[in-house]
């Protein structure tokens, strides 16, 4: 269990979306670059709480400024006291990890950041995160350790709800990464993503100079949670649920690295991945998968988003295995555009794909990484963009003048002719025609704009959605995730109403995932590590017990 220290304040979340009106960070669409950082291209890229007059921007940082101390925070999480550079990281080479855990390209980082600690284990280096919330859920304590048990954040934490570190350090988009020397000094600093070896070799040369001069003085500080630890409940944070043709639920055991096949009656069906975070295929019970999102079946094949490998996985459910269909098994860096076409789907260099929807003549995949949607023909083993430019934003249009934010989730219309999306960073929902792919904004306008008003159109706020579902009727199901709501959407008149919903112990908490079968809808109530059965015909919530399933022996460790 992860320690956690919180302070005598109340950590209650700051309402964001009255002041974060306007850009908070880097547009890195240059060429052919992907953006790299949580950005919103329109107006001004300076927040409305200011940082200091003077403070300097984030890439011309002046070297050797002493740092400022790490007070402010609301909590620290992973640790069992706060540390201060004064103190505890006196002598130590310092990286201060600006984050949020709803940015994507900050969950590209947790990764890097675990190479990098993993290149110096028992040196005087330490990691520090530094949470500074955009959304309002995103600045409680308890849900940024959700968050880090999710990912696998295992270095000390600070809770910047109140953006004073920021503030304090200049900083000006997600993620930022900011370098101390065992002198207390800043000597580096990084926008957007940034790759491990710029991170190490900066690293190692203060480690090196601080040995030369007599300032390394730190000791190594042993805060690394165990990675074999296993969990204690069946599921850990399932996110992406499908409710399959047969009668069986298919549910992603996202912390677990696997998929769960269970029957109506919640026994076990299979299990697809041997929980161990890892990339190899074969036989479905030694293949490795890594925090996998969403699915969906196509001619037959149970196709996986094996979202933090960077791939798609095809399972042959009768021989009951698994290979991969798509991608490289590593984070591309490239933009492809509209204009590109089709290219090879093996060698195709993805970002984060997060959900997958079956249509008539392939797969489109919310290519969360990249802000873009994607086609998949898993026949003639191509892919090529499908909507969105690339730019983190919230365009409307034809496929190449669309834009898209972080796109989490699917649903198809009943007669198969509009694709529904759960575009999260923009707390929208957009609507694309099938197959031209032209998009409209049913409810949201702007990456900035968010909250929880129910309501028509552009009056409506949702707060970064990431799931949504198509009804019988023609209506949506969202899952409001950081609401932690299940709301209705009617397409045609743009109404939103929240559904009523039993109290404890059925409260939601940060749900993820919807599917429908019939009258039933499923849900993932992800925080909660379960799974929720709601009937529409009675309004009836029960959860849908898995009266067989076990966790992994080696839950969230990593391979060699």
């Amino acid at each position: 269990m992860m320690s956690r220290w919180f302070s005598s304040r109340d950590f209650s979340p700051l309402r964001r979306s009255s002041w974060l009106s306007g850009s908070l960070s880097f547009l890195l669409l240059l060429g052919a670059v992907v953006s790299t950082a949580c950005s919103d291209s329109d107006t001004d890229s300076t927040p409305a709480a200011t940082p200091d007059s003077g403070a300097a921007s984030p890439d011309s940082a002046a070297v050797s400024d002493m740092a400022p101390e790490l007070v402010g925070g609301v909590a620290w999480l992973n640790t069992p006291e706060p540390l201060r550079l004064s103190d505890q990281l006196a002598g130590h080479v310092v990286l201060l990890d600006f984050w949020t855990f709803g940015c994507v390209n900050c969950l590209h980082m947790i990764p890097v950041l675990r190479d990098v600690e993993e290149q110096f284990t028992d040196t005087a280096f330490v990691t520090i995160g530094v949470h500074s919330a955009k959304f309002e859920s995103e600045g409680d304590a308890q849900n940024i350790q959700f968050a880090m048990q999710h990912y696998g954040v295992q270095h000390p934490v600070i809770v910047d709800s109140e953006l004073v570190v920021w503030n304090n350090y200049g900083v000006w988009g997600w993620p930022t990464l900011i370098l101390l020397d065992s002198t207390g000094q800043e000597r580096d600093r990084w926008s957007g993503e940034t790759p491990a070896s710029t991170v190490a070799t900066a690293i190692q040369a203060l480690l090196d100079e601080g040995a030369a001069d007599g300032t390394l003085t730190g000791s190594p500080l042993n805060y690394l949670v165990d990675p074999n630890e296993a969990s204690t409940t069946p599921l850990l944070f399932p996110t992406k649920i499908l409710a399959m043709a047969d009668g069986r639920l298919a549910i992603a055991d996202s912390a677990h690295h696997r998929i769960v096949i269970v029957n109506d009656d919640g026994t076990t069906s299979d299990i697809i991945g041997s929980g161990i975070e890892g990339l190899s295929n074969g036989p479905v019970a030694s293949a490795q998968l890594a925090r996998p999102q969403g699915m969906t079946v196509h001619n037959g094949a149970l196709l996986i988003a094996d979202t933090e490998n960077h791939v798609i996985r095809s399972v042959d459910l009768d021989a009951r295995t698994i290979s991969t269909i798509a991608g490289m098994g590593e984070m591309g860096n490239l933009q492809y555009l509209v204009r590109h076409g089709w290219f090879p789907a093996d060698d195709a260099a993805l970002r984060s794909p997060w959900d997958l929807e079956s249509t008539v003549d392939g797969v489109v995949v919310a290519m969360a990484g990249s802000h873009q949607l994607f086609f998949l023909d898993p026949v003639a083993d191509q892919m090529r963009v499908f909507a969105g430019s690339g730019l983190e934003s919230i365009d409307n249009g034809a496929p190449a003048d669309s834009s898209f934010s972080q796109p989490s989730g699917f649903a198809l219309s009943p007669d198969g002719t509009t694709l529904y999306v759960a575009d999260s960073e923009a707390s929208a929902i957009r609507a694309l025609s099938v197959p031209d792919a032209v998009t409209e904004t049913l409810v949201g306008t702007g990456l900035f704009d968010f909250g929880d008003i129910d309501g028509i159109g552009d009056l409506v706020r949702l707060e970064h959605a990431v799931g949504v579902e198509t009804l019988a009727d023609g209506t949506l199901l969202i899952a409001d995730t950081y609401n932690s709501k299940i709301k209705r959407l009617d397409p045609t008149t743009r109404e939103v109403t929240s559904l009523s919903w039993p109290a404890t112990p059925l409260e939601l908490n940060e749900p993820r995932g919807l599917s429908r079968r019939g009258d039933d809808v499923f849900i993932s109530d992800t925080n909660n590590h379960r799974i929720l059965r709601h009937n529409l015909a009675t309004d009836i919530t029960v959860e849908f017990v898995l009266s067989e399933l076990q966790p992994p022996a080696l839950s969230g460790a990593v391979s060699d």
